[in-house]
């Protein structure tokens, strides 16, 4: 994480999705912060199109807060923001968890095996919204994305220029190869040209990802 200031993101599932509200903090700005939020959803196999728009709030300070940098999809079990959509304030006759009951729990949790009862215990996260109890799709891993915030800057760069008018948080392993492939082109003088112009203007360099798109 880099030394900014923490940003705290919610992203509000749509009523007729089903789904829960998700929440994401880390010390680092709002596009990488909204990039990686948007990535651990997928992970979790949540649709995007089932959420409005990521917004950065103000920081909470409770004990029910998630570690950071990873999504909770129960924080909003137990608060609400305000009137002002910025402050986060306890739902009204809604119990806090027990910090204490939790902390014991996860302290015999290892590796997925309650220790006192030997039960192994399912990861609900990769399966979930997974339609099918098969065995090969219950089985199949989750594919490896990549935070496009993250990449080069000719990468972050080829990975919108593939992305033909749609914006792109993150590619799979497929689009990674395609981009390479397309930087190594050097008989493609477009994406060639389209790389120097992006290495050698300042403003570009610097831009954030909504403008490089």
């Amino acid at each position: 994480m880099s030394g900014t200031n923490p940003v705290f993101l919610v992203r509000k599932a749509k009523k007729s999705s089903g789904q829960k509200d998700a929440v994401l903090w880390c010390s680092d700005d709002f596009e990488a912060a909204n990039a990686t939020l948007d990535y651990l959803l997928i992970k979790s196999g949540a649709k995007l199109k089932d959420y409005f728009k990521a917004v950065a709030t103000n920081f909470p300070v409770v004990n029910e807060l998630p570690p950071e940098g990873e999504l909770s999809l129960t924080f909003c079990d137990y608060y609400q923001l305000a009137k002002d959509n910025m402050t986060w304030t306890q739902i009204p006759g809604v119990t806090l968890p027990s910090s204490e009951a939790a902390a014991a729990a996860r302290q015999h949790i290892v590796d997925g095996v309650d220790t006192e009862t030997g039960e192994v215990l399912e990861d609900h996260t990769e399966n979930f919204g997974n339609e099918s109890n098969s065995p090969a799709q219950a089985t199949a891993p989750a594919p490896e994305l990549t935070v496009v915030a993250t990449m080069p800057l000719r990468h972050r760069v080829l990975a919108q220029y593939i992305g033909e008018g749609e914006y792109l948080y993150h590619v799979d392993a497929s689009q990674k190869k395609e981009i390479l492939r397309l930087e190594m082109d050097t008989d493609n003088s477009y994406v060639q040209n389209l790389l120097l112009a992006a290495e050698n203007v300042e403003a570009f360099k610097k831009a954030i990802e909504h403008d490089i798109h």
